[in-house]
């Protein structure tokens, strides 16, 4: 085996990336006893390894597949007469009711009757590669797929599943429909775990596909099995089904109708690392071994086909590779309960030949041929990959079809899959990917039939839809080389009972017509549309296709919000339907701007109402329109006011908020004052503790959550302090007291307040004031400032009696002035005093503020022309 996949290594390499792998020894696994053989020393795994080893297999870079067998309607065919082939010589067919040629299996018991294959069509028998009709769909290799007979409206549908896919990894758990008309993959809410190397086959006692086990991500075999139906995937592990299931990949399985149960023969077990040798058959019952398998025991054989010969009634298993190292040729029947080789050509063959040792082929029923048809496959021991076709019945053998017929055969593949085409019956073959060619995704997913010609060919695929009312045209040719001329007429049935046809009883050129019908279908729907031709040889051809009319376009579309403010954003978004997907979106805002796609965003600079045009356009080019309204207000501002911008702390300021624009009422006012402290509404009072400069901000928000924001700073100074002073506490009537109000802090201008308790007042910083009767006085000084703060304090001032020169009584000497002298100069001062207070007060009320506010009164907005000490003029007092 280490020969065999290093050769491998070499050829694929430069087109497949090659995942890491492991180098395990290979041991027997199987429900009968076996002697053990040991390991081969040095044998790699199946799957191509790094030179770093290590791990199980891994993903499949160049792993195996086990192919999958597909039930063809088991329908004997009529007659009796046994034709060798029907492309063969006429010498080459026998009667089997003269007993020639009858192949005798097990027990010496003839085989029923073989009936003669299902006549062809007509014309050559050629692969045509069909991925531009049939459309995308698996596209990689090493899948598993099976026809189910139950799925689907065109009868029955082909399930492909797991494998390695270019679009969606290594492996997957994607599963595929083909319905005859197209590939679509399927949605299922649950599925089997990605993987590659399994076998799948419909179960028609089950009504489903049956997927028995399989290589994971990490390589290791799986213990597996699995369902699907119209409902999507089953999970049976965990069933009657999961009986006795061991660890399987790469085995080969096909459903019995004699047994009337799945078989399943040999494969690999653990992560490839050991063998699973016997025939099982899988049920409701479980796994139960029946037997040895082909070849004997200890065969240890993986990566064989095997299909149900529908005519012959057996199982057909062929090749293989022992303990993966030797490759086989061996062809085997399985006769209810024996295997019987059927290796060496029969006895009177036409061409006595079989296949080289191959594994890895693609094997399926041709119910079109009433053959079991072979393509491709590997040679384990020269490393070789093939792309020969080959057809086998009991009667005849092995038969190359490349002897009769020049095939534009699909190149030699890696992991290809084979299921049968449900819309004729025609095997459809899953390339795989390609050797020799980089990047390997550039050949794989490529759907080939073989089939006989002729048929129509569709240019350039024709068109996947069409709307009601436009004009479908199906541009129909022959393809040079294919049918014989000269032609007779093609036909196309649009579906919706009108038909188109053309004669070409003149056309003798066999490689050079055309024919191009157009139609108009009036109403939506899916039609299937048939294009046929017939040759001079009466032989049909046909295409079938679904053909999707879909209603003209229809557009919805909306703006959210549908009101909003200039600078704000609006969505848009579209969405058409019916019509052809996919589609396009063109926007108009109506401002000189435009915008494309199914959802759009736009800013409008100016308030209006913008009547918005959305044009939904699909891939067949029929357009619709529709108007979006969007109104647009004015932008929201915000403005925001105080009171006074200079304070002191401690002293509540008044603010004020308003704002204009927008939509709707002003939902909210918020202040914050730049202190950590916020407040709410349109008007707001708030006092700042300590002095600083704050920011002080407000957000306005409308009712359409828009917000504008507005801001100014405010100055705080300490608060305003007063201690007052005066220079005497004491005096003599007459006497002059000098007053200071000893103000701080608080904001300038300041303004002063003073009663000095005998009916007096002042508004100096710094008064001076003498007393005309002895008592005690309260003095009191109030402090107003700009800022909005008053502060008052009060002082004691006492007032004594003069006393006399030279002590108390009696009559004054010569040198002493008498008492009425003394009063007259007294009163003379006074009145002096009088005079100069009367003319400073008059010049002081044209320039100086108002007197302060006393407490509780309003403050004074003059200010003092003098913020220093001032002395009041002489003689007051």
């Amino acid at each position: 085996m280490l020969s065999r996949l290093a050769a491998v290594l070499v050829v694929v390499a430069a087109s497949l990336m090659i995942l890491p792998g492991a180098v395990a020894t290979h041991v027997s696994a199987g429900p009968s006893p076996a002697p053990s053989h040991g390991s081969i020393a040095g044998a790699p795994d199946r799957v191509l390894s790094s030179s770093s080893g290590g791990g199980a297999r891994g993903v499949p870079a160049l792993g195996h597949f086990s192919p999958p067998h597909l039930l063809a309607n088991d329908r004997p065919n009529s007659g009796t007469t046994a034709c060798l082939r029907s492309h063969a010589l006429a010498n080459a067919c026998t009667l089997r009711s003269s007993g020639a040629q009858v192949r005798v299996l097990s027990g010496g018991a003839a085989l029923p009757t073989r009936a003669s294959p299902l006549p062809r069509s007509g014309g050559v028998l050629n692969w045509y590669n069909e991925t531009g009709n049939i459309g995308a769909g698996p596209n990689g290799y090493a899948g598993m797929a099976a026809f189910d007979p139950l799925l689907g409206t065109q009868g029955g549908e082909v399930v492909y599943f797991g494998g390695c896919d270019y679009s969606y990894g290594c492996p997957t758990n994607a599963t595929w429909l083909y319905d005859g008309l197209g590939w679509t993959q399927a949605s299922t809410p649950t599925a089997p775990p990605p993987m590659y190397g399994g076998a799948m086959d419909f179960d028609p006692v089950a009504g489903g596909v049956i997927l028995l086990g399989g290589i994971n991500s990490t390589g290791s075999a799986l213990t597996q099995v699995w369902e699907f139906t119209a409902n999507g995937w089953t999970n049976l592990t965990g069933t009657a089904w999961g009986s006795g299931i061991p660890q399987l990949a790469l085995e080969s399985m096909a459903w019995d109708p004699v047994l009337n149960k799945l078989i399943v023969v040999d494969g690999c077990s653990l992560n490839c690392s050991g063998y699973f040798d016997g025939t099982s058959s899988l049920s409701a019952s479980g796994f139960v071994y029946l037997g040895q398998g082909p070849g004997g025991s200890f065969q240890f054989n993986d990566a064989a086909s095997m299909a149900w010969d529908t005519t012959d009634r057996v199982l057909v298993y062929f090749g293989g590779a022992s303990f993966g190292t030797t490759g086989l040729n061996t062809t085997f029947a399985f006769e209810g309960t024996t295997w019987v080789d059927v290796s060496a050509p029969p006895s009177g063959c036409f061409i006595c030949t079989v296949p080289p040792a191959q594994d890895f082929a693609s094997m399926t029923w041709d119910q079109q041929q009433g053959e079991i048809l072979m393509f491709g496959g590997h040679n384990t021991t020269s490393n070789v990959w093939y792309n020969i076709t080959w057809e086998f019945d009991l009667t005849n053998g092995w038969q190359p079809l490349d002897f009769f017929f020049t095939l534009s055969s699909p190149p030699s593949t890696f992991w290809g899959t084979m299921p049968v085409n449900s819309s004729d019956d025609a095997p459809l073959f899953l390339e795989g990917a390609c050797l020799g060619v980089s990047p390997p995704a550039s050949c794989a997913g490529a759907d080939n039939v073989l089939e006989n010609s002729p048929f129509p060919f569709v240019m350039g695929n024709g068109s996947a839809s069409v709307d009601v009312g436009q004009t479908y045209t199906l541009p129909l040719a022959n393809p040079t080389g294919f049918g014989s001329g000269p032609w007779v007429y093609q036909t196309v049935d649009w579906g919706d009972l009108t038909f188109a046809a053309q004669n070409h009883n003149n056309l003798t050129n066999a490689e050079n017509w055309s024919y191009y019908p157009s139609h108009v279908y009036a109403a939506p729907g899916v039609f299937k549309v048939v294009a046929t031709v017939v040759d001079f040889y009466d032989v049909v051809g046909n295409v079938t296709w679904n053909l999707t009319v879909r209603a003209d376009p229809a557009i919805t579309a909306m703006a959210t919000p549908a009101i909003s403010e200039v600078g704000g954003l609006v969505n848009f978004s579209a969405n058409l339907t019916l019509g052809q997907p996919p589609y396009t979106y063109a926007w108009d805002f109506r401002d000189t701007t435009t915008g494309s796609g199914a959802v759009a965003s736009h800013r409008f600079s100016a308030a209006g109402t913008y009547q918005v045009n959305v044009t939904g356009t699909d891939h067949n080019g029929v357009s619709t329109s529709r108007l979006v309204p969007v109104s647009i207000d004015p932008a929201l501002r915000a403005n925001s006011t105080a009171a006074r911008y200079a304070l002191d702390a401690g002293v509540a300021v008044a603010l004020t908020g308003s704002a204009s624009g927008g939509s709707g009422s002003y939902a909210t006012y918020s202040w914050h004052f730049g202190d950590g402290a916020t407040g709410l509404g349109a008007a707001a009072t708030h006092t700042f503790a300590a002095a600083g400069w704050y920011s002080v901000g407000l957000n306005v928000t409308d009712s359409l959550g828009f917000v504008a924001s507005a801001a100014f700073s405010v100055h705080v100074n300490p608060a305003l302090t007063l201690a007052p002073t005066e220079n005497r506490s004491t005096v003599t009537v007459g006497g002059s007291v000098g007053f200071s109000a000893g103000s701080a802090g608080g904001t300038p201008p300041y303004f002063y307040d003073w009663q000095f308790g005998d009916g007096s007042k002042g508004n100096f910083l710094s008064p001076t004031h003498a007393y005309a009767r002895t008592g005690t006085y309260t003095v009191t000084v109030w402090a107003n400032d700009s800022g909005g703060d008053s502060v008052a304090k009060n002082l004691t001032v006492t007032v004594t009696a003069a006393v006399p020169p030279g002590g108390g009584g009696g009559s004054g000497g010569s040198s002493g002035l008498g008492g009425n002298t003394l009063l007259y100069i007294v009163l003379a001062v006074v009145a002096v005093a009088a005079i100069l207070a009367v003319l400073l007060l008059l010049r002081r009320r044209k320039s100086a503020p108002p007197p302060p506010t006393p407490p509780g009164a309003p403050a004074s907005p003059i200010s003092s022309p003098a913020t220093g000490p001032q002395s009041p003029p002489p003689g007051a007092g």
